[in-house]
C-alpha cells in the first residue's frame, strides 16, 4: 500500500548545544525511546535539524530553489537576471519574476515536498510520543506534544500561505490516496487552533538565546506566528480581527523584546544574543549542516573570492527597490549600505580590482530581467550585504556562524502599526521606533508608508511577497517594471499544487493553473 508518509524520522542524539544533527546513532526504537532524555532529543529536537537545509529546496530559509525563492524572486524586491550564459537555467528564474511558473516548476515542487516531509516527520514523532507516553510524566508529555503540534502548525502556516487549499494530515499512517483537501479558511482555523491551544504548555523563554530552548518553538515564537496569521487573515479567510495582531505583538513587547540600537546587530556573526531576534535557524559549522546561500549566490565571483568565499554573481535588487531606498537621491536610506554592496567595491578599505586591472563596480540602475549583451551583464545590480562577513565560514561561505533570522521584533512593531492604522487608530509610535533606529526622518503612519517601510526594514528576509499580496500589489513585477499594460490576474497569489501530486491524488488544482 502506497503511504503518504514516505519519510522516516532521523533519530538523533543531541549534544550540549541542545541538538546536534551531526551526532547520529542508528539505534533501535525500543532502546532510544525508553529514556526520557533520549525521547526528547529524538522525537522533538530531531525535527528542528531540518528547519534549515543542507541542499537545494530544503529549509524554511537559507537554501535555494525552495520557499525563500518563491517568497523573494516573485516580487519586485529582488531579481535573478539572466547574465548571458549564466542564470537562465531553463527559464526558471524568469518564470518566477514574470509569474509564468506552472505546476512543474522546481521551486514549487521543492517547497511542497519539503513542508510535507517535515509534517510527516512531526506526525511520526507525535505518534511515537503517544506510544511511549507512560515512560514520562504527564507535564513532560504535554510539553513535548505541544511543541510538536506547534512545529507542525508552523509548517502548515507556510503551506497555507504558499498553496492555500491543502490537505491536513494528522497521522503518520494515512494512505496517500485517502487524503482530503481542506479549504484555505479551514487550514487557517486549524493552524490558529493548534497554536492557541498548545501555547500554554510551551516554555516562556527566548528562543534565539543559547540554552535549553535555543532555536526551538517557545511562547514568544507562537505569539509572532499568530500575529502574522491574523494580519493576513483577510487574504486567507476574508475576515478581519486586527485586535488579535495587536494583542499578540504587545505580548512580545511586554516580554522584553526590544530593537537593537544598531540594525546590523541582528545579522552579526554572533547574533545569538540579540534583543530583537525572536526565532532563528542556529548556525554553527561544527555542529550543523545548515547552509546560508543568499550572499553566496549574489556576489560577483572576484568579490566573493576577496572575502575568502565563492560567489555565483546572480541575485540583486530591482529598480523598484533602489527607488524605495532613495538610491542616487539626497534622501538615501541609511539601511541601503547595510543591505547592499553597490557602486565601487571595497574589501577591507581597499578598492577591489578585476583581473583586467579595472575596479569592480556594481551598477544598481542597470539591472534588467535579461542582461545578455548588455555592457553591464556581469556587474548590473546592487548585491546582498545584510549578514556580516564571517571570516571563519566554510563551504565557500555557506557554512557560517550568523544565525538565519526568521522572525524579529522590528517586524512585530510594523505589524502592530499596520493593524492599528487598519483599525482607524494611530500606529505612529511603532513606526517612529523603526525610522528613529534607522536614523531617518519620521513619516506619517499611513498604510502606504508602512508598506514602504516594511520593504526597507525587512529587505532580503522573505516577507515581501506576503506584503505585496496583502496590499493588492502582487501582479507580475516584470510588467510593472516595464511599465507595460496588463490585466491584473491574482491567481498567482498562491502557487499551484505540484503536478505529480495532482496526478496521484484526488486533490483539485488551484484556480488558474
Amino acid at each position: 500500500m502506497k503511504r503518504f508518509l514516505l519519510y522516516i524520522i532521523v533519530l538523533l542524539l543531541a549534544s550540549c548545544s541542545v541538538f546536534n544533527e551531526k551526532s547520529e546513532m542508528a539505534l533501535t526504537e525500543d532502546k532510544i525511546l525508553t529514556d526520557s532524555v533520549a525521547l526528547e532529543r529524538n522525537l522533538v529536537l530531531a525535527i528542528y535539524t531540518k528547519l534549515g537545509g543542507s541542499r537545494s529546496g530544503e529549509g524554511l530559509q537559507g537554501t535555494d530553489r525552495g520557499i525563500y525563492d518563491l517568497n523573494t524572486f516573485t516580487t519586485n524586491e529582488a531579481i535573478i537576471p539572466t547574465r548571458g550564459g549564466d542564470w537562465y537555467d531553463s527559464g526558471i528564474w524568469q518564470q518566477l519574476f514574470t509569474h509564468t511558473w506552472d505546476a512543474g516548476h522546481e521551486a514549487v515542487e521543492n517547497a511542497w515536498n519539503y513542508l510535507y516531509e517535515q509534517i510527516a516527520n512531526t506526525n511520526r514523532s507525535i505518534d511515537l510520543l503517544e506510544k511511549y507516553k507512560n515512560t514520562i510524566s504527564t507535564p513532560t508529555y504535554n510539553r513535548h506534544l505541544a511543541e510538536l503540534k506547534c512545529l507542525r502548525a508552523l509548517f502548515y502556516y507556510y503551506l497555507l500561505d504558499l498553496f492555500g487549499n491543502v490537505p491536513i494530515v494528522r497521522s503518520s499512517t494515512v494512505d496517500f490516496a485517502d487524503i482530503a483537501q481542506s479549504s484555505r479558511a479551514d487550514v487557517f482555523q486549524f493552524v490558529v487552533s493548534e497554536l492557541e491551544t498548545n501555547v500554554q504548555y510551551l516554555a516562556l523563554q527566548r528562543s534565539n538565546h543559547p540554552g535549553n530552548y535555543y532555536g526551538r518553538i517557545t511562547q514568544p515564537v507562537v505569539w509572532f506566528i499568530l500575529a502574522k496569521l491574523w494580519l493576513n487573515a483577510p487574504i486567507y479567510t476574508g475576515t478581519t480581527d486586527y485586535r488579535k495582531v495587536i494583542d499578540n505583538t504587545s505580548k512580545l513587547t511586554d516580554f522584553g523584546y526590544r530593537l537593537e540600537k544598531d540594525y546590523s546587530a541582528c545579522f552579526s556573526v554572533h547574533n545569538e544574543f540579540s534583543t530583537e531576534n525572536i526565532f532563528t535557524i542556529p548556525m554553527n559549522s561544527s555542529l550543523y549542516s545548515n547552509l546560508f546561500t543568499i550572499q553566496f549566490r549574489s556576489l560577483h565571483y572576484q568579490h566573493a573570492a576577496a572575502l575568502g568565499y565563492s560567489g555565483e554573481n546572480g541575485p540583486c535588487a530591482t529598480l523598484e527597490t533602489n527607488e524605495v531606498f532613495g538610491y542616487k537621491t539626497k534622501s538615501l536610506d541609511n539601511r541601503y549600505a547595510l543591505n547592499f554592496f553597490y557602486d565601487t567595491v571595497y574589501v577591507e578599505s581597499s578598492q577591489l580590482l578585476l583581473s583586467n586591472g579595472k575596479p569592480l563596480v556594481y551598477y544598481p540602475l542597470e539591472v534588467d530581467l535579461d542582461l545578455t549583451g548588455s555592457d553591464y551583464m556581469i556587474t548590473a545590480g546592487a548585491r546582498m550585504n545584510k549578514y556580516a562577513y564571517d571570516p571563519t565560514a566554510l563551504s565557500d561561505g555557506k557554512l557560517r556562524e550568523n544565525d538565519i533570522v526568521l522572525f524579529r521584533y522590528a517586524d512585530a512593531l510594523l505589524m502592530q502599526a499596520e493593524a492599528k492604522v487598519r483599525m482607524g487608530l494611530s500606529g505612529q509610535d511603532e513606526l517612529d521606533e523603526i525610522t528613529n533606529r534607522a536614523g531617518m526622518p519620521s513619516c506619517q503612519a499611513t498604510l502606504e508608508n508602512i508598506y514602504r517601510e516594511r520593504w526597507r526594514e525587512l529587505m532580503w528576509e522573505g516577507w515581501h511577497r506576503q506584503d505585496m499580496i496583502r496590499f493588492n500589489l502582487y501582479q507580475q513585477p516584470y510588467a510593472c517594471h516595464q511599465e507595460t499594460d496588463f490585466e491584473a490576474d491574482q491567481h498567482t497569489n498562491i502557487f499551484p499544487i505540484p503536478a505529480p501530486v495532482i496526478t496521484s491524488t484526488k486533490l483539485t488544482q488551484n484556480k488558474g493553473y
